[in-house]
């Protein structure tokens, strides 16, 4: 991340000092001009110096660098496009096209904030498998992913209106599939573990760590140290009714049938490969020692690059993860749309199928970063078992 931020913030000064050179010099107050584009394109590294400088990174200085992350956003990234069309030639044809493309990226970005950033989208998605028990046909596991409650804008009314997306849907199972929080527990205070305690199932709620669980992220590791954290997020989910599942695997049962679902917890020592297209050291054998191959799985991963790993070592039949967020930007463009997340994922969005084997990857609800979605609607999907004869 921080050497995309040299990139970006070294393409927008030699732009600017290119306009320096060709425009703003003629001006009269050309050189304030340069002067606070400068300063303009330096944003993201005065939000990088504040968090390695702060004594910790608390939901309001998050938030703060959430919103200047914006603001560079709204101006840096507009102008920069205006500026390629306008040294590109001094035509004032090129001048409009440039006008007209640095205001729709405006104008997107400050749409996608305070728009899609909460337009939550019901995903329906058949899976079928020829090894799903009769008695689960048409069973439906409404999932959730990624919520970072912390970098909500306004968390309470923001998880009534997805616990009630999520009720209406009337789910055998619901999943969520980590990144609870944004950065540290405390983000759940009381009244958000009210909120959230009241989504309801009838074999209730499931749920796995991710990253943005784990603590990693804090500044003040003497206060609160990451293995604290994660601990008190577990037990927030606990105390929400729901059943974190920590690399264990429990059974669903309906009359003489039944269905494992088992969760993997994500693993601080998978941070620095979190975003590589594949983690390696993984044995997830542990997880299904008491699992009869034959038996019809369901896996919670927070992270979609463990599904080759699974795949290869046990038998899954449906993997449910998150992670991607689709990088909070996903284009109209054929059935999965097109993001800067293909650029770095193997997968990264919707239904996958290996064989008999399916996994399945939420877009997430919550940012990361930003307070903005480019296209990539929050997300929560209502998958439907079906059993397929072939």
């Amino acid at each position: 991340m921080f050497r995309l931020i040299i990139i970006l913030s070294s393409v927008a000064v030699a732009l600017d000092l290119a306009a320096w050179q060709r425009i703003y010099r003629r001006w009269r107050r050309g050189g304030w001009l340069l002067a606070l584009c400068l300063l303009d394109d330096m944003l993201p590294l005065a939000a990088v110096a504040a968090q390695v400088l702060l004594p910790d990174n608390t939901r309001g200085v998050v938030l703060a660098l959430m919103w200047i992350m914006l603001l560079y956003a709204i101006t840096v990234i507009p102008r920069a496009i205006y500026l390629v069309f306008t040294l590109w030639s001094r035509r004032r044809i090129w001048r409009v096209a440039g006008s007209a493309a640095a205001a729709a990226a405006i104008l997107t970005a400050i749409y996608g904030t305070f728009v899609t950033r909460t337009d939550y989208r019901v995903v329906g998605v058949a899976v079928e498998s020829p090894d799903l028990p009769p008695a689960f046909d048409g069973y439906g596991i409404a999932m959730i992913s990624d919520l970072h409650v912390g970098s909500m804008l306004r968390p309470a009314a923001e998880c009534r209106r997805i616990v009630e997306t999520v009720n209406s849907l009337d789910a055998d199972l619901v999943a969520f599939c980590g990144d609870l929080v944004n950065v540290r527990y405390d983000e759940l205070t009381g009244e958000l573990i009210g909120i959230l305690g009241s989504i309801r199932a009838r074999d209730g709620v499931v749920s796995v760590t991710g990253n943005h669980d784990t603590g990693i992220y804090i500044s003040d590791r003497a206060s609160l140290p990451a293995a604290e954290n994660l601990s008190r997020v577990v037990a927030a989910e606990r105390e929400m009714g729901w059943l974190p599942l920590e690399d264990t695997t429990v059974w669903i049962v309906r009359g003489a049938d039944s269905i494992a679902v088992s969760g993997i917890s994500f693993r601080e020592q998978w941070h620095d490969t979190r975003h590589s297209r594949h983690i390696p050291d993984v044995d997830p054998t542990v997880i299904y020692e008491n699992v009869d191959r034959q038996a019809f799985d369901i896996t919670l991963s927070h992270v979609p690059q463990l599904w080759e790993t699974l795949l290869a070592t046990s038998k899954v039949d449906l993997t449910l993860s998150g992670h991607v967020h689709a990088m909070q930007c996903k284009l109209p463009s054929g059935g999965r749309g097109l993001s800067p997340a293909q650029a770095i994922y193997p997968r990264w969005s919707g239904l996958y199928r290996e064989g008999f084997s399916s996994l399945y990857i939420n877009d997430g609800i919550g940012c990361v970063g930003v307070p903005t979605r480019i296209g990539a609607c929050p997300e929560i999907t209502f998958l439907r078992l079906e059993y397929s004869s072939k």
